[in-house]
């Protein structure tokens, strides 16, 4: 589930456009986009309000997958993911693990936010700060 914006949410509206804008864009959409800074800089709320714009609702309407990875492994993350999609349990094996949600996942509109420092395997296309 996204988590909800704080109930002091400070609007950044040139990087939320930017950042929507690579995610709408459809020279650039279904490419992962990394926000990357040091802890407490925003990424987490720029990423929430960015599942909040009409925009992006309406360029993926099959929903929003929001796994927080944090110091969890992989595999948890991946179970969190399938239990989001409804899908069978996953096991412990990253690969097959990947290969059925990568299945279930085919054809799907939807913004899947990421970690790449995490082990999800996808370089950012841009760093924004």
């Amino acid at each position: 589930m996204v988590p909800s914006l704080p109930l002091y949410y400070v609007q950044r509206p040139a990087l939320l456009d930017e950042l929507a804008g690579l995610v709408v864009d459809p020279a650039t959409a279904g490419w992962p986009v990394a926000l990357v800074g040091m802890g407490g800089v925003g990424k987490t709320v720029l990423a929430a309000a960015l599942t909040e714009l009409p925009e992006v609702r309406r360029r993926f309407p099959d929903g929003v997958a929001w796994v927080a990875v944090g110091r969890r492994s992989l595999p948890q993350a991946q179970a969190e993911l399938a239990i989001q999609l409804d899908s069978q349990p996953l096991g412990t094996d990253v690969e097959a693990n990947r290969l059925q949600l990568a299945r279930q996942l085919d054809g799907v509109a939807c913004c899947r936010p990421h970690s790449p420092e995490r082990g999800w395997g996808c370089p950012p296309i841009r760093r924004l700060y």
